[in-house]
């Protein structure tokens, strides 16, 4: 009768006691973020009103990036 190792069933191979040749692996950042590089930080304001609102977008600087106003209905939200 023939020996089967979980190794030849898909699993993992049986641990070697005492090794220590095995290094830590680093692992990569995602693609997405690599491509993105880095973000700057924008910032977004809604000043809720009963029939129209308005949201503003601004970046670190507090320059304004947009201004939008919107009816306050569902869809629009």
């Amino acid at each position: 009768m023939a020996t089967v190792h979980k190794a030849d069933r898909g699993g993992s191979p049986p641990s070697r006691k005492g090794s220590s040749s095995r290094k830590p692996v680093a692992t990569k950042p995602s693609r997405s973020t690599r491509r993105r590089g880095p973000v700057e930080r924008q910032y977004v304001a809604i000043d809720l009103h009963s029939r129209r609102s308005l949201i503003v977008r601004q970046n670190a600087a507090g320059e304004e990036l947009s201004v939008v106003r919107i009816d306050n209905d569902p869809v629009a939200l």
